[in-house]
């Protein structure tokens, strides 16, 4: 089961995440990163990633806040 995780002020002051992968009982990397700091940054590196499996995104997305996609900032 994957859980997401707000590292928000944990890392950085900023807002950052990772996912973590209950089943392995380990954080999830993807194409060699394991925080990001926006939706937009997932998804590049999971589309970068040969072993992340693209089928897979809906369920991420359904895990990330919606609040998180609606706020007006770079990447």
């Amino acid at each position: 089961m994957l859980r997401f995780i707000d590292l928000t002020g944990q890392i950085t002051s900023g807002f950052e995440f990772a996912w973590y992968d209950t089943v392995r009982d380990k954080f999830l990397t993807v194409d060699g990163e394991q925080t990001w700091d926006c939706w937009e940054d997932f998804e590049r590196d999971a589309k970068e990633d040969s072993n992340f499996p693209p089928l897979h995104m809906d369920r991420f997305k359904s895990l990330f806040p919606k609040d998180k996609f609606l706020e007006d900032k770079l990447c």
